[in-house]
């Protein structure tokens, strides 16, 4: 229950925003379909996009489609 509780402080104080993939699935399938890439990676890239925001990410072909598409991205490496 603890951590739950930690949990709802920081979504009540807006250190997260919780998001549903449901509205981004039109968007993230037009993107796997024009990347070659899978859906539940593009559905990163639609947020991004809708949120007019950057990604960070240690994958560089996901990095490389990211760019395609005009994201800001920051790679992330070991």
């Amino acid at each position: 229950m603890e951590a739950f509780r930690d949990w709802q402080t920081i979504i009540g104080d807006r250190i997260f925003t919780i998001f549903s993939a449901n509205d981004l699935v039109d968007a993230a399938f037009e993107l796997s379909l024009r990347l070659h890439h899978p859906l539940h990676d593009c559905i990163y890239l639609a947020l991004a996009q809708a949120q007019e925001s950057a990604i960070a990410t240690c994958d560089s072909v996901l990095a490389r489609k990211a760019r395609e598409i005009g994201l800001a991205v920051e790679l992330i490496t070991a």
